[in-house]
């Protein structure tokens, strides 16, 4: 879904349009059926903006107010506990 999210990605697998993000609820549905998780209790999303040479980390709702915003693939941070 989001290895090559521009050209294949999406549930549709026709890629994501230009300025149009993957919703919380598509990025849980991800996470639970590669982990194999059944609960997730607290979920942190947040995205990169690179401007002028400077990255600027955003959380999902921020990243939304940028019209041209495009989804890629590339290394992902997933920290994961149990009880």
């Amino acid at each position: 879904m989001f290895d090559k999210p521009t050209i294949s990605g999406n549930f549709t697998g026709n890629g994501f349009s230009v300025g149009v993000l993957p919703n919380r609820s598509q990025i849980e549905t991800v996470i639970k059926s590669i982990l194999s998780v059944k609960e997730i209790s607290n979920l942190v999303i947040s995205g990169n903006l690179y401007r002028g040479g400077e990255v600027i980390e955003l959380n999902m709702e921020e990243m939304r107010k940028y019209p041209f915003a495009l989804p890629v693939d590339g290394k992902h941070r997933i920290f994961v506990s149990t009880e």
